[in-house]
């Protein structure tokens, strides 16, 4: 717990005393006897210090900050899609404490300690929140909770614009200026005590609760709440039978078209593309693939394994890749303006396509995996990926990217580069074509055309052939794969 004191000199005098850690100036209130800090924004300068329990103004409990954490090197502000815990209820560290959409993707944020959830900064909806912001205080004691009822956390003075929140039912204006509690609870009283009783007829619920009852169509204002002074909270919601209603989009409807909200991570998308098509001199090199002696040899090996292991042509395009990149480490490699940089592990981002946009979970050190295993490991990180539980680091890096459409019936297309990577290879579907192959007589075969994209600051042209070249080799003689 930190501590601050300060000396009285005489009626009316007081002496600066000066923070040990923050350095922060701090006189005592003459009249009130209470400290008042000489710079605005106490509260968010001791938010800081997010690992130690502390008590910032002498009428709340010691207490911690949780901050909204930098969740990628990319990250300025994130969005709180939803709480998973509500003020009150227990955190245990690893506990999942909300939604926040990234500009990479949504994902749970993990409890970072112990303690209970006292006041939640920051409801669900709200938007543009920065990096390293408080969102959630957490105290030691569950009968702590209470104090945090009436507490404002003012607005941090170095983030540019506000967070934004989406519209909701109207409430009380609040001053955004950092102030003490005591004054602050005196300014409240004032204000209340001339204003409106507020309706009687109005329902108070809490923002996970109102996301639950819009979700499930439920009335609000047919529940009586369980939580304090009446409020309907989640758990209130969730014994409530939900009412047959279509899902609605956030959007915004016109008689001839649809507006449909940006999402954080089809924004970064938009720029990061963007940015690669027009800054990057892209060129791009095809190939045919005969895929008869691959799909036999899978089709065997699939049936050994009986079930328990099912293997994709994906599967054996990823091993494929990262054999070729040992061999051609040229195309494994990061422009970085001064230097080129080249990775002596080969670690495959693969593209899985969710509802929010392309992601490209990471099979790492692929060079030295069994295709079996890449399988397994594929088949975990893309559901992961649709269901939004992927980790930073499971989505973070990759020195090469695969890019298959494959499975849609598209036969050949030219992927944009994913930076810093200089290389991204782009599969269509095999198709029976009719060849005829030097003296044998013309048949038909399988064959899979890939274009493979490369910068060409780091990557000449031989050098994107001789990569090619020795991918197809492996396609073609799958068997080489396994030695």
């Amino acid at each position: 717990m930190i501590r601050i004191f300060a000396t009285r000199f005489g009626p009316g005098l007081v002496r600066p005393l000066t923070f040990s850690v923050l350095r922060i100036p701090v006189y005592k209130n003459s009249i009130s006897g209470s400290l008042v800090a000489s710079t605005p924004g106490l509260c968010q300068q001791l938010s800081r210090l997010p690992n130690r329990w502390f008590r910032p103004c002498s009428t709340l409990p010691p207490h911690r900050f949780i901050n909204l954490p930098n969740l990628s090197p990319t990250m300025e502000a994130g969005n709180i899609q939803s709480w998973a815990k509500q003020e009150g209820d227990k955190l245990e560290e690893g506990d999942v404490l909300c939604q926040i959409e990234t500009d990479k993707a949504v994902m749970g944020m993990e409890t970072p300690f112990q303690g209970f959830l006292a006041k939640i900064i920051h409801p669900a909806g709200t938007k543009n929140i920065p990096t390293n912001q408080p969102i959630a205080i957490v105290v030691k004691r569950k009968e702590e909770v209470d104090a945090f009822k009436n507490y404002v956390h003012a607005q941090s003075k170095k983030s540019g614009k506000p967070a934004e929140t989406v519209p909701g039912p109207e409430k009380e204006k609040v001053v955004e200026k950092a102030m003490h509690p005591d004054i602050q609870q005196n300014l409240q009283g004032h204000q209340s005590s001339s204003q409106k009783q507020p309706d009687s007829t109005k329902t108070f619920a809490s923002p996970y609760a109102k996301k639950l009852a819009k979700e499930s169509n439920i009335d609000l204002t047919t529940i009586k709440g369980s939580g304090p002074h009446g409020r309907v909270v989640a758990a209130d919601i969730t014994t409530q039978k939900p009412q047959a209603a279509p899902r609605q989009v956030q959007t915004v409807s016109h008689e001839n078209y649809v507006d449909i909200e940006l999402t954080l991570m089809r924004s970064t998308i938009s720029k990061r593309l963007l940015m690669s098509k027009t800054t990057i001199p892209h060129f791009h090199i095809t190939s045919e693939i005969y895929m008869d002696n691959l799909l036999a040899f899978r089709k065997e090996l699939n049936e050994s394994f009986k079930g328990k292991i099912k293997l994709s042509i994906n599967d054996f395009i990823i091993k494929a890749s990262s054999l070729a990149l040992v061999r051609v480490p040229e195309c494994n490699s990061q422009w970085m303006d001064t230097f080129i940089r080249q990775f002596k592990n080969v670690d495959i981002s693969v593209g899985v396509a969710t509802e929010a946009g392309l992601i490209t979970p990471i099979v790492f050190d692929a060079s030295s995996k069994s295709i079996s295993r890449i399988s397994e490991e594929v088949k975990v990180l893309a559901e992961k990926a649709r269901t939004n539980k992927l980790t930073l680091p499971e989505f973070q890096g990759g020195t090469f990217t695969v890019s298959n459409l494959g499975m849609y019936g598209v036969s050949e297309f030219t992927a944009i580069i994913n930076p810093p990577q200089v290389c991204i290879l782009s599969i269509g579907s095999p198709q029976r074509v009719y060849v005829k192959e030097g003296d044998s007589e013309p048949c038909f075969k399988s064959v899979m055309k890939v274009t493979l994209g490369c910068d060409h600051r780091v990557v000449d042209g031989a050098i994107g052939a001789r990569w090619l070249s020795e991918f197809k080799s492996l396609m073609e003689n799958p068997l080489t794969m396994l030695v």
